[in-house]
C-alpha cells in the first residue's frame, strides 16, 4: 500500500510538473504553497522507502506518512475529489 500511495503521488506530482513547469515563474508547480508542501511529502516518502529497502530504521522519515491526509482535505477544499 506504501509503495502504491508513493507511486501514484509522483505519477501526480510529474504531471503537474509537465503541465505547468517546476520551478521559474508564478504559475509553476513549486510556485503553489500546497505543491511545496506535496513535493516536500513525496521526496520524504521517497527517502524512507529507498532507506526501508537498505534495511535502514529512519522511523522520524516514516512521519512523513501521517501528513497524508492533508492531501485529501486540500483536494477536498478545492472540490476536486
Amino acid at each position: 500500500f506504501e509503495n502504491a500511495c508513493t507511486l501514484l503521488f509522483a505519477v501526480e506530482a510529474v504531471l503537474k510538473v509537465v503541465d505547468s513547469g517546476f520551478w521559474f515563474g508564478d504559475d509553476t508547480y513549486l510556485g503553489s504553497g500546497w505543491n511545496q508542501f506535496d513535493f516536500s511529502l513525496l521526496m520524504g516518502s521517497l527517502l524512507s522507502l529507498f532507506l526501508m529497502d537498505l534495511n535502514s530504521q529512519f522511523l522520524a522519515l516514516r512521519s512523513f506518512r501521517c501528513f497524508r491526509p492533508l492531501r485529501a482535505m486540500k483536494n477536498f477544499r478545492d472540490g476536486q475529489l
